[in-house]
């Protein structure tokens, strides 16, 4: 699929290229950012490189794997809720220079500019990865929102503009274009 795509890049009449999940739906995509608290969740990707590595390596599944079982998947999401959490309510180090406390509180002022400006369920183009298990816990626990489930495509969950929906399904069924 990729050297397809990097031979014949889908391209729209601006030159740009489609979202990700556009191409390869929103199933393959694993964007970990979330808020949660006092911090947010690998907003430099430092996490998903850790657990790709863990996979490449064999020492984790990927939970998006047709072998994956229940036991695979609540252990990749163990991984996840156990490695990097930037903690903002912390002083800074008394060892480090003038230069580097600078550095994080610029840093920390730019990553809260943007999760001030980032929806709690992210974006419908990048959705949170939530296993299957997850999902069901939440909704025993009766915090799932069925309005925001990130397993249902941006243009058929309820909030997404009529209007648009009903132009991209015309366009779709004028080019012949199947879901």
């Amino acid at each position: 699929m990729v050297k397809k795509f990097s031979k014949n890049p889908p391209y729209d009449e601006f030159g740009m290229l489609p979202f990700l999940d556009e191409l390869i739906g929103v199933d393959w995509v694993m964007d970990l950012n979330m808020l949660d608290g006092r911090y947010s969740l690998d907003e430099a990707g430092k996490t998903i490189w850790a657990l790709y590595h863990e996979v490449k390596e064999g020492k984790l599944k990927d939970p998006r794997d047709t072998d994956s079982t229940k036991e695979s998947r609540e252990e990749f999401r163990y991984k996840v809720d156990g490695w990097v959490v930037e903690r903002y309510d912390l002083d800074l180090p008394n060892q480090w220079t003038e230069q580097e406390a600078k550095l994080y509180i610029d840093t920390l002022l730019l990553v809260s500019k943007i999760v001030s400006l980032t929806p709690p369920q992210g974006y419908p183009n990048a959705p949170t990865y939530y296993i299957p298990e997850y999902l069901e816990e939440l909704y025993r626990e009766g915090k799932f929102d069925i309005k925001l489930d990130p397993t249902i495509p941006a243009m058929y969950r309820e909030s997404f503009p009529e209007e648009l929906r009903a132009k991209i399904l015309a366009y779709a069924k004028k080019h012949n274009i199947k879901e």
